[in-house]
């Protein structure tokens, strides 16, 4: 029997999956050279603007958000399959009053939503629940992935937005390694 498949792992699968597109951003385009050799040249000049910020790694982490948002919407905008759009949001998690921040696939949310009203039919009925959503969205994870980076790929406006947020991750690392060792 496979591992149990819960909503918190299907979220942290495709939270993990972002944090891999995100970083791998700089492996897509090491020195820029694979992607000007396609004949995206402009896509990886020294145009890409600064993104300044406080040293404060509240600061960093909110431009962090910030380049991240920025992908998601060009994202969204650009992508032709709507299933696959990404929507993030700032939820607490039973138990606690901290928020914390999580994106998920636009077919995730939908099966979400449509597994909470088959669970509500089916309560003080003796039916039998079933969270369909939790399988199904651990199981297109793959898909997820694979349909994303088609879209990257094909897009190296989506690839700049890529490495401005590598580029700020990448400093508040640095910040953090400086004041608290490392992560």
């Amino acid at each position: 029997m496979g591992p149990k498949i819960t909503r918190s792992t299907a979220l942290v699968s495709l939270a993990t999956l972002c944090a891999m597109l995100f970083a791998m951003a700089a492996s897509i385009l090491p020195s820029g050279a694979a992607f000007a050799a396609d004949g995206h040249a402009d896509a990886v000049s020294d145009d890409v603007p600064e993104v300044v910020v406080e040293s404060k790694l509240y600061k960093l982490r909110e431009a962090i958000i910030e380049a991240e948002d920025r992908f998601h919407a060009r994202y969204n905008e650009l992508n032709d399959d709507h299933q696959y759009d990404i929507r993030c949001s700032w939820e607490a998690p039973t138990g606690t009053l901290l928020k914390r921040r999580h994106c998920e696939a636009r077919f995730a949310i939908e099966a979400a939503q449509q597994d909470v009203g088959n669970m509500l039919s089916t309560t003080g009925t003796g039916g039998v629940f079933v969270p369909w959503a939790q399988i199904t969205n651990a199981n297109r994870m793959a898909e997820l992935k694979n349909h994303m980076m088609q879209v990257i790929r094909s897009h190296p406006e989506l690839i700049k937005l890529l490495l401005e947020r590598d580029r700020v991750a990448k400093r508040y690392d640095e910040i953090y390694a400086k004041q608290f060792g490392k992560h």
